[in-house]
């Protein structure tokens, strides 16, 4: 009888312990009342005055909780923008919790955006190490420099959407696949600030004036900001972007359009890769070091108008065309990265991983005032059409 009933009570014992841990494993202990939450989506970061910084937050629509379905398109809020300043970016985003009953969260948070001003102060860092430091911020935010006030940004409406982050995303994404520019989020920017040798880019955001309306503004995503560490130092055109973007080997899907025989051709690359290192058939000076640059471009024609059809034997020209075109892009795009004093390319990275020691030793102190901008290169460019598609007859002899 004792037996049974230590087994008995062993068993009671067992099944309460299940009991206690089920409900403890289907328990929500993190979740979070939307309709009690103030949702940021787009954070904007502006300098009002060295010692005075404005910041402005995109509010993303949740749902009501007392509203009905058929009364206010399934129950959503209209996106709303609050604003608040402050002496530091602590303080501004702790005022700014004063003009919503709600609690600001940043778990949904899509990107940031940085006025050309505040990224050019030491704010900037003071942001970064906040950003950091706040478990709630998602490390795949997006990052993006305008050169007017970020406020501004907010206040556009983009068109076909309501929701400024999700058109602000869908531009990046054009941008990015053209290579007109790029995205970075934050462990982007945090990685490119602990290589050696290499340093970040940040997409820009353009407002424009319409043409079609002498009062609309529109938003574009073209060029980017070149920084020196966490300093801001000067934009990169939509070319110049470009070239940096295929010598760092980033492979997108922009289109080139080139003249050829009397007519125009344009294609649209389906890769590019690229490969920097020291080049071993120049002698290196004390100021100059000589650095190979190989790339291989992959596409196809996309486009072709011209006033005879095109040929097999004519693919070799086509390619020298290609070849022909990136090359001043990617002699521009270096010249200005040189002339900004930032090797945001990565030739430094690429002499300190083939001889670190004498790098750090020689040259890392000095690299982006004195070695960067007088280096040596040759560009080797090697294109290959991989098809002409239909575009192979001249416009008067098709259909």
């Amino acid at each position: 009888m004792i037996k049974y009933s230590v087994i008995f009570h062993k068993n009671i014992f067992n099944w309460l312990l299940v009991i206690v841990l089920m409900v403890l494993i289907t328990g929500c202990w993190d979740y979070h009342e939307l309709d009690k939450e103030a949702v940021i989506s787009v954070f904007g970061y502006d300098l009002i005055s060295p010692y005075h910084v404005k910041v402005s937050a995109y509010l993303e629509t949740t749902p009501k909780a007392n509203s009905s379905s058929n009364g206010n398109e399934g129950g959503m809020k209209k996106p709303e923008i609050i604003r608040a300043d402050g002496p530091t970016i602590y303080e501004a985003i702790k005022n700014m919790s004063v003009y919503t009953p709600n609690e600001l969260t940043f778990h949904h948070h899509v990107i940031s955006i940085l006025s050309e001003k505040f990224v050019s102060s030491p704010h900037f860092g003071d942001g970064l190490d906040r950003i950091t430091r706040v478990g709630a911020t998602r490390r795949r935010g997006l990052f993006a420099v305008t050169s007017g006030q970020s406020s501004d940004v907010l206040e556009i409406k983009l068109p076909l959407t309501d929701d400024l982050s999700e058109g602000l995303l869908n531009l990046m994404e054009a941008a990015k696949e053209q290579q007109y520019s790029t995205q970075v989020d934050l462990n982007d920017f945090l990685y490119d600030l602990t290589l050696i040798g290499k340093e970040p880019i940040i997409p820009r955001i353009l407002i424009t004036q319409s043409k079609s309306t002498s009062f609309q503004k529109r938003i574009k995503v073209y060029g980017s900001g070149a920084f020196r560490g966490t300093r801001f130092v000067g934009w990169l055109s939509g070319n110049e972007t470009r070239g940096v973007l295929w010598l760092r080997g980033k492979s997108g899907h922009p289109i080139l359009r080139f003249p050829w025989e009397g007519g125009e051709i344009m294609v649209q690359a389906e890769s590019i890769q690229t490969k920097i290192a020291l080049s071993q058939t120049s002698r290196a000076s004390k100021e100059q070091i000589p650095f190979l640059i190989k790339m291989k471009w992959q596409g196809k024609i996309v486009m072709y108008t011209g006033h005879r059809s095109l040929k097999v034997q004519d693919i070799p020209s086509i390619e020298q065309g290609v070849e022909n075109s990136m090359r001043p892009v990617i002699q521009q795009s270096i010249r200005r990265a040189q002339a900004l004093h930032t090797d945001v390319i990565g030739f430094g990275n690429t002499f300190y991983s083939s001889q670190p020691s004498v790098y750090r030793q020689k040259y890392l102190s000095q690299w982006n005032d004195r070695y960067f901008p007088q280096i040596q290169y040759i560009v080797q460019i090697k294109a290959k059409i991989l098809n002409i598609g239909m575009t192979s007859h001249a416009p008067e002899e098709r259909d």
